[in-house]
């Protein structure tokens, strides 16, 4: 049976690909530096590597998570992951 949601720790946000990425902040409102843990729809989202070099909030990110769009004239949200990959496509299964 599949996942609806899955636990995803990001540390930034972007509108749409190729937009620069806004580093999220805690509840404390300082920057996340040990990331904001979000639940995500699986059916909605695709997992992809991130750029070489890409750092948002002081932390190397390896994943992009863009979730996409779910009615007329909205655009995709991107979020950025240290965690690997292979890690989140597991647990958006």
């Amino acid at each position: 049976m599949a996942n609806n949601h899955f636990l995803a720790q990001v540390y930034g946000r972007a509108v749409g690909y190729g937009r620069p990425f806004r580093g999220l902040n805690n509840v404390l409102g300082t920057p996340a530096t040990q990331g904001v843990g979000i639940s995500l729809p699986s059916a909605l989202c695709t997992i992809s590597a991130a750029p070489p070099n890409t750092v948002v909030n002081g932390v190397t990110q390896v994943s992009l998570i863009e979730v996409l769009p779910t009615g007329l004239n909205q655009p995709s949200v991107v979020y950025s992951s240290a965690q690997p990959v292979a890690t989140l496509s597991a647990l958006a299964v």
